[in-house]
């Protein structure tokens, strides 16, 4: 890919993770600081994943399925265990 593409896209990635910061800031939730931490990740490994390593499209999109899956599984685990521990507390 070329530069100024990956520039393009790095920056609509930033956009995003601010609109979201800005939409979690709004609201009052207690797992507020696991989502700002789950979603600087996001943008920082797939950001960085886009602008140094990705030479095609199939690898912009591979990666982001990989990352999204694992982001989920990291997001039921962590869901469950505060479950679990407020279950049996």
């Amino acid at each position: 890919m070329s530069l100024i593409l990956k520039i393009l896209i790095f920056s609509i990635c930033v956009f995003i993770y601010i609109k979201y910061f800005d939409y979690l800031n709004r609201r009052e939730d207690k797992y507020l600081k696991t989502k700002h931490m789950i979603a600087r990740i996001m943008l920082v490994f797939f950001s960085f994943y886009i602008l140094f390593l990705a030479n095609s499209w199939q690898d912009v999109l591979w990666y982001g399925f990989g990352l999204v899956s694992l982001t989920l599984i990291v997001m039921i685990v962590y869901l469950f265990m505060k479950w679990y521990t407020n279950q049996y507390q």
